[in-house]
């Protein structure tokens, strides 16, 4: 039988950092912390040589690893990031910002994909770059306040056109009943129309739109959220 692959930690110490060595007394314990730190050093260090490695020796090192699982080791190593930083003192920024400095230094001939997608943004620059993209669509809250009013126009111009459906021919005079009827088919199936029309877009842009590149990203965490939430 093929010996496991070497690890950053070793079976035992899996079974000994949760309990912080507590089944162990005096000297074993603080040699077992020790060995844990060595490692630990260790293997981030040794993320600076793996910058550069190819896309598709990334995918092929966890082809028999299911996606839930590479998803809680992701979010584990975003844990232990986030706490080494804040014991250090390191801004978020600072660390954006070499992590970009390191990408640029890659060789230029290597031609890995996730190299050129990766989002290495600070937070001030996302929602910088949101902000600007909602001044440049225009602000939603704006086109929400214009479809209420168009469709509270429609409906008011629309209503009394409705009220004469069941009033017997006749009762009304032909030109005031034709005047009721196309006023509120021109003007108020109109005005009903554009409020029904931003709505539809704004749901397509804000909710269905997102849910596809959701959806292209990340197909089976997709389905999983769908699937949870029925």
């Amino acid at each position: 039988m093929a010996d496991d692959p070497a690890s950053l930690l070793t079976n035992t110490q899996r079974e000994r950092v949760p309990e912080d060595f507590e089944s162990v007394d005096g000297a074993k314990r603080r040699r077992g912390r020790q060995r844990v730190r060595q490692r630990l050093s260790a293997g981030v260090r040794d993320f600076d040589h793996l910058v550069a490695y190819p896309d598709d020796e990334l995918a092929a090192a966890f082809e028999d690893t299911d996606e839930e699982t590479v998803e809680r080791s992701l979010a584990a190593m975003l844990v232990v990031h986030e706490r080494l930083r804040e014991i250090h003192g390191v801004e978020r920024a600072a660390v954006i910002e070499r992590a970009r400095e390191r990408v640029d230094e890659v060789d230029t001939e290597r031609e890995e994909r996730t190299l050129e997608s990766i989002d290495l943004r600070t937070r001030e620059e996302v929602e910088s770059a949101a902000a600007a993209e909602l001044a440049a669509a225009g602000d939603p809250s704006a086109w929400k306040r214009r479809s209420e009013l168009a469709l509270k126009i429609g409906t008011a111009l629309a209503l009394p056109g409705v009220l004469l459906v069941p009033v017997p021919f006749g009762t009304v005079p032909p030109g005031v009943d034709g005047a009721i009827a196309f006023v509120s088919l021109v003007f108020g199936g109109s005005a009903l129309a554009i409020g029904l029309g931003i709505l539809a877009a704004r749901s397509v842009k804000y909710d269905l739109v997102p849910k596809l590149r959701e959806f292209v990203d990340g197909p089976a965490a997709t389905l999983r959220s769908v699937w949870e939430r029925l």
